[in-house]
């Protein structure tokens, strides 16, 4: 029937990151974000399937950081992520997650409280 590609390594890194989402919903942040780069860092490190799907699940990541109602919260999120990445050595590999994170960090600070006293 011809040649099957086994891609069994992606699983345990697409279950970190649904454990992230389980850990945010309980509002266990520091334990999601902690276990959302574990799953994502795993993804990008695949290449191929792996890193389609990092790509395909990267927006979760974004959309439940914008959950975060406390934007000191959500700055350290975004310093973190990008801290994470760089020290991995992904942001040449994949720059996307950084270039995501700067453009929200940019806007927190365009848009800060304080740039409005």
């Amino acid at each position: 029937i011809g040649e099957q590609i086994e891609q069994w390594n992606v699983f345990p890194a697409l279950l970190k990151i649904a454990r992230g989402c389980l850990f945010f919903s309980q509002g266990k942040h520091g334990l999601a974000l902690e276990t959302y780069m574990e799953g994502y860092i795993e993804l990008a490190y695949i290449d191929g399937y792996g890193v389609a799907l990092y790509e395909a699940h990267r927006d979760r990541l974004f959309r439940n950081l914008q959950k975060l109602l406390n934007m000191a919260e959500r700055r350290q999120w975004l310093v973190s992520i990008k801290e994470i990445w760089e020290a991995k050595g992904l942001s040449k590999k994949l720059p996307g997650l950084v270039d995501l994170c700067d453009a929200r960090l940019m806007t927190i600070d365009l848009f800060s409280e304080s740039n409005y006293e």
